[in-house]
């Protein structure tokens, strides 16, 4: 079942390639897609589809994804609640760098 959502709510997806190269695209979420076989809830949709591809990872090959609420609060799916965009970049920086220097060592 898909609900449309209600406006204010975005996606907020950081990629990274190193530590020091990485971006955060903020897209509005327009949709919800609730299931049944989907005991981890609802999955935001945008306009450029699911947040989430087939296999459960972030769309588009996103390291770390959070929800934007209308109040400024982020969720971080099954990670943690931020106060605001702001804590949720330094977050998700951190999670780049991690990324980053785990790929080195593979």
């Amino acid at each position: 079942m898909i609900i449309p959502a209600q406006t204010g709510f975005f996606a907020l997806v950081s990629f990274g390639y190193s530590e020091d190269q990485y971006f955060t695209t903020k897209v509005p979420i327009i949709a919800w897609r609730f299931s049944a076989d989907d005991p981890e809830g609802p999955t935001a949709i945008t306009p450029e589809g699911p947040v989430y591809d087939d296999k459960g990872e972030i769309a588009g090959g996103g390291v770390s994804l959070g929800i934007l609420y209308p109040t400024g609060q982020v969720y971080c799916p099954f990670v943690a609640h931020y106060d605001n965009e702001l804590d949720w970049q330094k977050a998700a920086h951190q999670e780049m760098t991690d990324h980053a220097a785990r790929r080195k060592k593979a």
